[in-house]
């Protein structure tokens, strides 16, 4: 009987986090504020975002045609999300002049990037290339939120540090190049 209560147990878990992943995800789509605030504190987000980088990555390859480009997708969205956390966090310090938890970013952005699971139909002509820049401008806003929270910082400096960070790897290119 205890075996039974335990695998009961295990899926009621299960379908909890289930349940917080969705509604967590919901709000980000919503642009609720709160969220940031939630995931931020939470430590046991971190799969949670990874999860949601995955699944939009696999839906960015799905936009760009094929299984092959779904799968390719998810080192390349892992790698965007961490690189851009990395110099979000880099550029946060630099500007705040504050200590900031990088692990915080890593959860906050994680579920910004959901936005990007709206470029599944770039190929479609015109309304691909209209929902990604939907898609594009909700996930800046999104992260502007997460970068607001993680940082605590004021919006206006939370979009000018995302604007730079996201800037300096093609100054950088245009530097050495």
């Amino acid at each position: 009987m205890t075996n039974s209560a335990e695998k009961s147990g295990f899926f009621a878990n299960l379908l909890a986090v289930e349940a917080e992943l969705v509604d967590r995800i919901t709000r980000v789509f919503r642009f609720d504020e709160s969220v940031y605030q939630e995931v931020e504190e939470d430590p046991h987000a971190i799969p949670q975002a990874t999860l949601v980088v995955m699944a939009t990555s696999v839906l960015i390859g799905l936009g760009q045609g094929s299984i092959a480009a779904a799968f390719l997708g998810i080192a390349g969205g892992i790698i965007a999300w961490l690189v851009t956390c990395t110099t979000i966090w880099a550029v946060g310090m630099l500007f705040t002049g504050e200590p900031a938890e990088y692990t915080r970013m890593l959860r906050g952005l994680g579920f910004a990037f959901a936005w990007n699971a709206l470029m599944i139909i770039s190929w479609f002509p015109i309304l691909g290339t209209l929902l990604q820049w939907i898609g594009f401008l909700a996930w800046f806003g999104s992260m502007i939120l997460a970068v607001r929270q993680g940082l605590q910082t004021s919006t206006p400096q939370a979009a000018l540090i995302a604007v730079i960070a996201l800037c300096m790897p093609f100054v950088l290119l245009w530097l050495f190049n």
